[in-house]
């Protein structure tokens, strides 16, 4: 199964789940942790699929039973990210990929933050840059970096 699939499937699920929230949420957290210590036992292919529904039991709910019985278990942590990802966004949150020639994170989040309320955010070192900084968010890509500047300048004919 392809990677673009897998994530559609995963995305789906989500989705799915989603409608039907309640304590789905932290259902999937617990079998995800407990998937991810067990790793070796869940992705057996010796090992039948009721052996595992068995250990999961008490932590399951219908969806669950559906995505193992589908045999899409390896998912879990996708389907989980998805979920967590429709949740951050229904409050509000918008989701940054943040990358600084320096480690101002600190400086950069709280512009952030003042401008768009919640955030949800990863930050990242990228000497790369020389200085300045990449926003990435929704479908939109910010820069401000002498990398770029320098890259913009050579594509000028003089």
């Amino acid at each position: 199964m392809s990677m673009i699939s897998k994530k559609v499937i995963a995305s789906n699920y989500a989705e799915a789940i989603f409608s039907l929230l309640g304590d789905v949420k932290q259902e999937f957290k617990a079998c995800s942790v407990l998937i991810r210590e067990n790793n070796d036992f869940f992705k057996n292919p010796v090992i039948n699929i009721e052996d595992k529904v068995k250990c999961l039991d008490e932590k399951l709910s219908a969806a669950f039973r559906v995505i193992i019985k589908k045999g899409h278990l390896d998912l879990l942590e996708s389907i989980y990210d998805f979920l967590r990802k429709l949740v951050d966004k229904s409050k509000g949150a918008v989701y940054f990929k943040i990358e600084s020639a320096f480690n101002d994170e600190d400086r950069i989040v709280e512009l952030l933050e003042k401008k768009f309320g919640n955030i949800v955010y990863t930050f990242r070192v990228n000497k790369e840059l020389l200085s300045g900084y990449r926003l990435k968010f929704e479908d939109k890509l910010i820069e401000f970096s002498i990398a770029k500047d320098l890259d913009n300048l050579g594509k000028i004919n003089f």
